[in-house]
């Protein structure tokens, strides 16, 4: 093992799992364990590893433990003076763990735990987010409008009863009361779009939600976005949309608009909340910039660049 700092969050989905993780780096000496309070917690503690050479930087967590670590590790690079050698790996132990799946990582604890040592390391894309008053990283998926508001609707306890279905759950309540945001976006170097849509989605991964394939076409490694627009409509056009969703085919939807971009500028009326990776930003205009392969990571024996 390389020198290793394992996050652990022990508010995550699966956080009974903590014991076999220490159990496992128990084993391992020069692995160090450390148990968050916050994601900002994580974020600096993922930074200062870098400072203090660690060579593996581990996420024991969901979706938002990943996101935390990898702006800790993407700032403690940003600081270095000399070229640092550091991997990123997850142990995924979250409600959905969907980051990990694009990375072909199983959610099978022995097996995520023994590919930290025998797992193959892949420079990954990253995104990057910018608004007035902030500038960080993401790694899966940013969802903005109606689905920001299913994610309201989501407790501990709807999450820890539903697991990877407590999204399914909580949209009960919001089919029956779709909001629409007047949009304005701007593609790379195109021409303004004014729209009116439902939903936003901005990927980097596959799937989000529950490994619901919300950008089937995305690949973290080439370098752009995967845009996804939900055009509004009618409750039926939006019941015939979920239906092309169950079929995998959704993107071929006339109510969809999809793109492949490097940079998206956007700003709507009313202001469209966005949840990234379980974190919310309401702030706008916000900026979406692709980072090209930014971090070394862990992957997969199943892992694909390109979607199957």
């Amino acid at each position: 093992m390389p020198k290793t700092l394992v996050l652990f969050n022990p508010n995550s989905g699966r956080a009974g799992a903590a014991k076999a993780v220490h159990r496992h780096f128990a084993d391992h000496p020069p692995a160090t364990f450390y148990e968050t309070s916050s994601s900002d917690d994580a974020v600096r503690a993922s930074k200062q590893a870098v400072h203090d050479g660690f060579q593996l930087i581990v996420a024991a967590g969901g979706d938002g433990t990943v996101n935390s670590v990898a702006n800790g590790i993407m700032a403690g690079l940003a600081d270095a003076r000399d070229e640092v050698d550091v991997t990123m790996g997850i142990v995924p132990i979250g409600t959905a763990n969907d980051f990990a799946l694009t990375l072909g990582i199983p959610d099978e604890l022995d097996q995520a735990l023994e590919l930290l040592v025998s797992g193959a390391r892949r420079c990954v894309d990253l995104v990057e987010l910018q608004t007035q008053s902030q500038r960080r990283c993401f790694a899966n998926v940013a969802a903005g409008g109606n689905s920001d508001r299913v994610t309201d609707a989501l407790t501990d306890e709807i999450k820890q009863t539903w697991g990877p279905l407590c999204y399914l759950r909580g949209a009960i309540g919001v089919l029956t009361d779709l909001e629409s945001y007047a949009v304005v976006l701007t593609f790379d170097d195109e021409e303004p779009l004014s729209i009116t849509l439902w939903n936003i989605i901005v990927a980097n991964g596959r799937t989000n939600a529950g490994h619901l394939q919300v950008a089937p076409r995305a690949s973290i490694e080439d370098g752009l976005l995967d845009v996804v627009l939900i055009r509004d409509g009618t409750i039926l056009e939006f019941a015939a949309l979920t239906l092309q969703f169950a079929l995998n085919d959704y993107l071929e939807s006339d109510q969809i608009i999809y793109r492949q971009v490097r940079t998206l500028e956007m700003r709507s009326q009313p202001p469209m909340r966005f949840s990234i990776d379980g974190e919310r930003i309401d702030e706008q205009p916000v900026v979406f910039r692709a980072k090209h392969r930014a971090l070394r990571m862990v992957v997969g024996r199943g892992y694909s660049a390109e979607p199957e």
